[in-house]
């Protein structure tokens, strides 16, 4: 078998389903649905890990209540707070410690029109918070300390059009200035409405209560040192752990839901293209019997022929692979969309992102169906070519 006769096969095989315009596009079409929802399901953990996974500085450590699992479900003390800025390894400036206490509630958003209510999250912050947080003002300005007055994440701006910088926001019983917009790195804070901190806490009735403390380290301290420190003192009921780690396991709530009805949906559509493309494939193979015979007489094996056929079949299988990963590149790639966290109960926003790595997976994925589906109809293509052989005997 040379190459040159085994390409010239494949030519003829496919010049003939390329007459046959409807089984080709039933093929192309079956591969193409299946990589269209993996890519989408892929892209949208890719989209959330980006924004979730990857918050958080190293050098940040997380305190919270014990037992809590996320900030949403912490509560700490003003007094606590207080023992805090004394935790062994934290940065200190002539202002003192280098913590943030942080207020953070779910709030319930109204959007008019009969719409559904929104869950966004708040967080209320003073100075000190906000130069622990790597943020920026990408439109108007930042609140004033003792107004109420909020700045809105850019990934939320962006997605709940009906927040406007100017405008105002009831929350509770108060009625909020929208000042500015935010931008946080595509991290899922851009998912939050951001206050001074002493304005929420007076407003929504927290007194001196807020829901974590953030601990500035300094170089070669994190957050074991501050747990072991903790340990000794009975006054505390806390743990710490760094940024980075909580948000990972945020990232994996949400993330695990969509890895786990994404395979099998993709697994039970790759099974219907399997289907889809022998069915189309047999059909080809049937309306080709005097051709294969043909090709017998022209001294091509029924082996050739075989394999040929998977080949053909993998052809189109790749092509809806590309087909699929395309639209969904054009579709969807930095599209602004938002999932209900577990977690918090809120709305965590962020940009679906259909990554490279996804191409070479769907191209994966094609051949396997291109295989799968067209190893019968090779076979029957070889019975063909081999009883024209044995007609010819």
């Amino acid at each position: 078998m040379t190459l040159k006769s085994f390409i010239t096969l494949l030519e003829i095989q496919i010049r003939h389903l390329m007459s046959q315009p409807v089984l080709a596009a039933l093929s192309i079409l079956s591969a193409a649905v299946v990589v269209a929802v993996f890519v989408a399901a892929m892209s949208i953990a890719a989209g959330i890990d980006n924004a979730v996974a990857r918050a958080g500085a190293l050098d940040v450590v997380l305190v919270m209540r014990t037992g809590a699992t996320a900030e949403a479900n912490s509560q700490i003390n003003g007094a606590s707070v207080e023992i805090l800025r004394g935790a062994p390894g934290v940065l200190r400036d002539k202002d003192g410690a280098m913590i943030s206490p942080e207020f953070y509630s779910v709030m319930e958003i109204e959007q008019g029109s009969g719409k559904k209510a929104l869950n966004i999250p708040m967080r209320g912050v003073d100075a000190r918070g906000i130069a622990l947080h790597d943020i920026r003002i990408v439109e108007g300005r930042m609140f004033e300390t003792g107004r109420a007055e909020i700045i809105i994440g850019q990934l939320a701006h962006s997605r709940y059009a009906h927040i406007k910088v100017g405008g105002k926001l009831r929350l509770g019983s108060s009625d909020w200035q929208v000042v500015g917009v935010f931008a946080s790195n595509g991290t899922v804070e851009e998912s939050e409405l951001w206050s001074d901190l002493r304005v929420v806490q007076s407003l929504f009735g927290r007194n001196n209560t807020v829901q974590s403390v953030r601990l500035l380290m300094e170089e070669g301290q994190d957050a074991a040192g501050v747990n072991r420190w903790i340990e000794t003192e009975p006054r505390l009921t806390a743990f710490a752990q760094s940024e980075p780690i909580y948000y990972a396991r945020q990232a994996r709530s949400l993330t695990s839901l969509i890895n786990g009805l994404g395979y099998p949906l993709a697994f039970m559509l790759a099974a219907g293209a399997v289907a889809g493309a022998l069915n189309s494939m047999q059909a080809a193979v049937i309306s080709r019997r005097r051709i294969f015979a043909t090709l017998r007489s022209f001294g091509y094996s029924h082996r050739l022929v075989m394999v040929s056929t998977v080949v053909e079949a993998m052809v189109l299988a790749l092509i809806g692979a590309l087909l699929g990963f395309s639209l969904m590149y054009v579709g969807l790639d930095g599209s602004g969309t938002s999932m209900l966290s577990n977690e918090t109960n809120s709305q965590v926003v962020f940009a679906v992102s259909v990554e490279s790595r996804f191409l070479k997976q769907s191209i994966f994925l094609a051949l396997l169906i291109g295989i799968l589906g067209g190893v019968w109809p090779a076979i029957q293509s070889a019975r063909f070519a081999l009883r024209a052989e044995l007609a010819d005997r």
